[in-house]
C-alpha cells in the first residue's frame, strides 16, 4: 500500500487561489496516477492533495512490493519537475512524501447500493498512512515490513525504528 500527500497544501492553495490550485491538482493527479499505473498499482483513492494505492489489491500481481517502492521516487520524481515548472510559474512549488506498507488486506465493495466501490481495509492500509505521514517532504518512507521484502532489490537507508503515534 502506498500513500502519497502534499506538504503544506492549504499554505499553498491559499497563496496560489482557487483556479491556481484546481490548475495544479489537475497535473498533480495526473502524475501520481501515471506514477501508479506505470508501476503496476490501482488507484484506490484521491483526496484533495493526495493518493491512496494498492499494489497488488484488487487484483494480484508479482512482485508488489518492489512495484510499490519503484512508483516511490518515480511520483516524487514526476512532482518535482512539476513543481519546479509550477514555482518559476507561480513562485511556490508543491512537495510530496510517500509512505509504503506491505501486509494483509480485506478489498471489497463498500457502499449503501446508491453509491459504492472497491475499497481496502485493514492495519496494512492505516499503517501506510501513518508512515506517509512520518515522511519528510520529497521523500519515500518504508515500513521494516516492505524493507525486508525488496531487500538487495530497493537503496534504502534505515532511519530508525519510530514510536507508534
Amino acid at each position: 500500500m502506498l500513500f502519497a500527500d502534499m506538504v503544506g497544501y492549504t499554505a499553498l492553495a491559499e497563496k496560489l487561489g482557487e483556479e491556481q490550485t484546481y490548475l495544479l491538482m489537475q497535473r498533480v493527479h495526473r502524475e501520481l496516477s501515471e506514477a501508479i499505473h506505470d508501476n503496476g498499482g490501482t488507484v484506490q483513492e484521491m483526496t484533495g492533495d493526495g493518493i491512496m494505492a494498492p499494489f497488488g489489491a484488487p487484483i494480484a500481481i508479482e512482485g508488489a512490493p518492489l512495484r510499490a517502492c519503484r512508483a516511490g521516487p518515480d511520483l516524487q520524481q514526476r512532482l518535482s519537475a512539476l513543481g519546479t515548472e509550477f514555482e518559476a510559474e507561480h513562485g511556490a512549488a508543491p512537495k510530496f512524501r510517500v509512505g509504503i506498507h506491505s501486509g494483509p488486506l480485506v478489498v471489497g465493495e463498500v457502499g449503501d447500493g446508491r453509491k459504492s466501490g472497491i475499497t481496502a481495509l485493514g492495519d496494512t492500509v492505516n499503517l501506510a498512512s501513518r508512515i506517509e505521514t512520518a515522511a519528510e517532504a520529497g521523500t519515500v518512507l518504508l515500513s521494516a515490513d516492505t524493507q525486508g521484502l525488496v531487500e538487495g532489490f530497493v537503496d534504502s537507508t534505515c532511519i530508525g525504528a519510530r514510536a507508534e503515534g
